[in-house]
């Protein structure tokens, strides 16, 4: 059973207080804190083409996080997955481009995953990517900025000037060198495509 949230215009502040596998889902319209416990609080939708700030923990459970970023969006996301085997993944929405906000991810561990399957369609979308390690290709890249990572895509890869780099995600706390291939994932290819 589903408990279902949804944040809509304003400031809210959403709980999920269960024990068993949850759905949470807030849109960056204001500045929003979303909060999970127990449960496996199973997505959590989030609009990174606001102005505004949201603020996401999971709890023990096995979240998921799915994050919408807009071109041009500003604002700021957080989120911490907190304990459990958490999955992030990122989708446009709409063609893409640069967003002005931010998203960071905080206390990831090694159970944690990044899911680029919504990305790498982009990708294919733009008549680039259509197999192999996207890294190698120009598609992805982890960029050190001070003592965190940052995440950056390309939708073209490094065959295309169509499209540049623009920043997806800043992995909080950690340098490219702790980040191994096996924190990302996607349902293009095989298991182990990603050798970072």
């Amino acid at each position: 059973m589903y408990a279902v949230l949804h944040g809509g215009r304003g400031d809210d502040l959403l709980v999920s207080e269960g024990d068993g596998a949850e759905l949470i889902a807030g849109t960056a319209g204001g500045n929003d804190r979303l909060v999970g416990h127990w449960g496996d609080d199973f997505r959590l939708s989030l609009d990174a083409g606001g102005q505004d700030r949201v603020s996401a923990r999971g709890g023990v459970g096995h979240d998921s996080f799915h994050v919408f970023i807009a071109a041009g969006g500003g604002g700021r996301i957080d989120i911490d997955g907190g304990g459990g085997a958490d999955v992030c993944a990122f989708d446009f929405l709409g063609a893409a481009g640069a967003p002005t906000g931010t998203v960071r991810l905080t206390g990831l561990g090694a159970d944690d995953r990044i899911d680029l399957s919504g990305l790498l369609d982009t990708a294919a979308a733009a008549g680039g990517y259509q197999s192999g390690e996207p890294f190698a290709g120009g598609w992805f890249a982890l960029v050190a900025r001070g003592a965190d990572t940052v995440l950056r895509f390309d939708a073209d890869g490094a065959a295309g000037d169509a499209h540049g780099w623009i920043d997806i995600a800043t992995l909080v706390g950690l340098a490219p060198a702790q980040i191994g291939a096996g924190m990302f994932i996607t349902d293009h290819g095989a298991d182990g495509l990603f050798a970072i």
